[in-house]
């Protein structure tokens, strides 16, 4: 349906010329409030290095990572600037993964924290971005881990000092539990995968959160 949707936004933007088809094709400005060209902005980060790249002019951006096989990150990127800080820490990841983690950071799991638990967000856990590994019980299809283009958020860290994990509030009738559930709903609105405990058990501990080609949001 998201896919669908995003097609259905570049018709409209090139039917309405002008303006709209301007703002399609300037990079994204991740400090901008999210708007209706957003999507496809993520899209088109998806297969375009270069649109990519110039979408976060703050990363540090990498030589090639080289793996066996079909593994490796093509255009790699660490984030710097105005992003949270990533414990244990800032991994190596594909371009547009880096992109929609940055969304994400900035127009949903900030204001969440804030409206929600009272405190800013200092840090984001996780377990890592690139493993050159297949889907987990699969022998043929590749881990968009393979690539750089998975994350899997563990737990947030507050301001305040409070820490927030997904396996110690996922489910819980409290703050803490509605903050979690808003922010893996709105990751899904930014991320083609959003996986976490409702999924299976494998991802009882975390959010993953990739830019592959599926659409998925559980």
């Amino acid at each position: 349906m998201r896919f669908w949707r995003t097609i259905l936004l570049g018709i409209l933007a090139i039917g309405l010329g002008g303006p709209a088809l301007f703002w399609l094709l300037a990079p994204l400005d991740t400090g901008a409030t999210p708007g209706i060209l957003t999507p496809l902005k993520l899209l088109r980060a998806r297969w375009d290095p270069a649109y990519c790249l110039a979408s976060l002019p703050d990363a540090a951006v990498l030589p090639p990572v080289v793996g066996e096989g079909a593994c490796g990150i093509a255009h790699p990127v660490q984030l710097r600037g105005g992003i949270v800080l990533m414990h244990p820490n800032v991994p190596v990841m594909a371009c547009p993964l880096a992109l929609s983690y940055a969304v994400w950071e900035r127009h949903s799991l900030r204001p969440l924290a804030r409206d929600m638990l009272g405190s800013d967000v200092a840090g984001v856990e996780h377990l890592g971005v690139y493993n050159c590994r297949n889907v987990r019980n699969s022998s043929v299809w590749l881990s968009q881990h393979a690539t750089g283009q998975a994350l899997d958020a563990s737990a947030i860290r507050l301001q305040n000092g409070r820490r927030i994990s997904v396996a110690g509030a996922w489910g819980n009738t409290d703050a803490a539990g509605d903050f979690l559930r808003a922010a893996h709903q709105a990751a899904c609105g930014v991320f083609k995968v959003t996986l976490g405990p409702e999924y299976n058990a494998l991802h009882r501990d975390h959010f993953h959160l990739d830019t592959g080609w599926m659409l998925r949001c559980k």
